[in-house]
């Protein structure tokens, strides 16, 4: 499916499908839009996003980035499917993620990342002046926590982890949409750190980035520092889909317009050291609204 960028505009983009939980479980549409920036201004300004020259920067993520480190782990040498105290000691490998992949099909609340930045071990990030997350001193520095101030929680952690009541790889479940944990939110998707330490003040990251707004980064709890300060863009961006009639020539001109709606700028990841930034906006609308056969073109609007 053609997906029709306004005029200009470098972005990345990707039209998907997926199980959404937002409104009622369903099979929905998934609409993922990023733009990178680099952020412009002399130090102790409020810096301005200027769209990055790098068309590069602008590409979707797919797959989760990382690294990988040995951890302990236990066999269950009886093979009677527990781990109990017949089980032995080994090493795991594990994936320590450094950049989580773009396509989540939702996110619950709005996920902030600060890489790198670790003058102090401790922090906050503001907007509009409002503290949305923020990290206690006396956290132990170990891989992410010892990388970025606001780095990814991992998905087998606690916060974020899910119970295994659900095999993906079961036959019995092969089928589409693939049936979700009993228990799952769409609070899964989001990788903003969440374990012992860290914080939401006022739960203000469940709305999305307001357009125009400042934004800061401060290498002090409740924000008393300076900080590193940017302006995000005054952009609001809606979209909607195209989709042939059924009858006549499969041409635009038979295609008919459905809307998808307002995207939700849910995901800031910024790198200070690096005076760089992304933004992801994101939307999903009923899939089978539409005959899926039917779907041709997808257009993200810049609204004023």
């Amino acid at each position: 499916m053609r997906i029709e960028l306004p005029s200009g505009r470098p972005w990345g983009a990707m039209a998907m499908a997926g199980t959404t939980v937002a409104g009622g479980e369903r099979f929905s549409g998934i609409l993922v839009v990023k733009s990178a920036y680099r952020l412009a201004g002399p130090a102790g300004s409020v810096r301005e996003m200027a769209e990055h020259e790098d068309a590069g920067r602008h590409a979707l993520v797919l797959a989760d980035e990382g690294m990988t480190y040995v951890a302990e782990g236990q066999a269950d040498t009886d093979d009677d499917g527990d781990i109990d105290g017949d089980d032995e000691p080994v090493d795991i490998e594990v994936l320590d993620v450094t950049r989580e992949s773009d396509i989540a099909p939702e996110k619950a609340r709005t996920d902030i990342a600060v890489l790198g930045w670790l003058g102090t071990d401790e922090g906050a990030v503001t907007v509009a002046g409002d503290i949305w997350i923020a990290r206690s001193p006396g956290i132990l520095p170990v891989r992410d926590l010892g990388r970025n101030l606001f780095g990814f929680h991992p998905r087998t952690e606690a916060g974020r982890m899910l119970a295994e009541d659900t095999d993906p790889w079961d036959p019995e479940t092969d089928s589409l949409p693939v049936p979700l944990p009993a228990h799952y939110t769409a609070a899964f998707q989001n990788f903003y750190r969440r374990s012992a330490g860290f914080s939401t003040p006022g739960n203000r990251n469940l709305a999305g980035l307001p357009a125009g707004a400042v934004v800061a980064v401060h290498q002090a709890e409740d924000a008393s520092d300076d900080g590193y300060a940017f302006r995000l863009p005054a952009l609001s961006l809606s979209a909607r889909y195209r989709v042939w009639c059924g009858h006549g020539p499969d041409l635009p001109r038979h295609w008919r317009i459905g809307q998808i709606g307002a995207l939700r700028a849910d995901t800031l990841i910024v790198d200070p050291g690096n005076d760089t930034a992304e933004i992801l906006w994101r939307a999903a609308w009923p899939w089978a609204a539409e005959d899926p056969a039917t779907y041709r073109s997808i257009q993200i609007l810049e609204d004023t």
